[in-house]
C-alpha cells in the first residue's frame, strides 16, 4: 500500500515489545487519509478508523489484510455506509470483510 493523495493509506502493523521485552496483548494501526503538506507533498490525516488485533505473525496478517480493505472501502465511499470507527478483526464485521 503505498501513500496517493486523495486516497486512505494505513501504515503496515508490526509486532510489538514492550521496554523489558514481553509481547503486547494487542496491536493497532489507524487508517487515515492521506493530505498534501505544505510543500504539495504527503502527509497523513488524523485516523479515520483504527483496526486491532492480536499481537502474533497470523494476528498482524490478518489487521494488515483489514486495514488495506478498509482503506480501499473508504476510498471507494462504501465503508461509511456501516463501517464503525473502529475495528476488531476477531469481531463479526471483520470475519465477513475478510471472508
Amino acid at each position: 500500500m503505498e501513500k496517493v493523495m486523495g486516497k486512505h493509506y494505513a501504515k503496515p502493523a508490526e509486532i510489538q515489545y514492550n521496554h523489558c521485552g514481553h509481547l503486547w496483548d494487542t496491536v493497532s494501526v489507524g487508517v487515515c487519509p492521506v493530505l498534501p503538506n505544505a510543500k504539495g507533498g504527503p502527509k497523513l490525516g488524523a485516523t479515520v478508523v483504527r483496526v486491532s488485533g492480536p499481537n502474533t505473525e497470523d494476528g498482524v496478517a490478518a489487521i494488515n489484510k483489514l486495514a488495506e480493505i478498509v482503506a480501499n472501502e473508504l476510498d471507494d465511499g462504501k465503508y461509511k455506509l456501516y463501517g464503525p470507527k473502529t475495528l476488531d478483526v476477531g469481531s463479526h464485521l471483520a470475519r465477513s470483510m475478510l471472508a
